[in-house]
């Protein structure tokens, strides 16, 4: 990889908002990854028999129990241009940028182990030894 997430200008600059959207690219492609789990719930061969030939899922309980299971956003708005617009929600980018400020300012990372710190020094004098002239 070259360059990555949250990065623009072909890599000479890092976008904190940018970063965001793109873990949730991340995330969601890493869910259709897995692949579609296939049993008796996830057919719901019940509800297409409850609802036949012309009916439709979408008001179906079940549908809307686990719409969210496939791409379970906080960023992507779903619904049309339209109602969006006249709802006067946020972009995006708008979205993603306060997120990121959000977890600047809030995000507590844990702490890391005493076997972690000791590795990532084990590297560093490794790198300094062979680099440093």
């Amino acid at each position: 990889m070259i360059y990555g997430p949250g990065m623009l200008d072909a890599g000479m600059t890092l976008n904190y908002g940018q970063l965001v959207v793109d873990n949730e690219m991340i995330k969601m492609i890493k869910h259709a990854a897995q692949g579609v789990p296939v049993n008796d719930y996830t057919i719901a061969a019940d509800v297409i028999k409850a609802v036949g030939p012309r009916g439709h899922y979408l008001m179906e309980s079940h549908t809307m129990e686990n719409l969210h299971i496939q791409s379970d956003t906080t960023l992507f708005d779903r619904q049309t241009r339209e109602d969006w617009t006249a709802q006067g929600k946020k972009t995006v980018n708008e979205k993603a940028l306060d997120k990121a400020k959000d977890i600047l300012e809030n995000y507590t990372p844990a702490p890391v182990s005493d076997k972690a710190r000791e590795r990532m020094t084990e590297i560093i004098d490794e790198a300094t030894k062979r680099y440093a002239k």
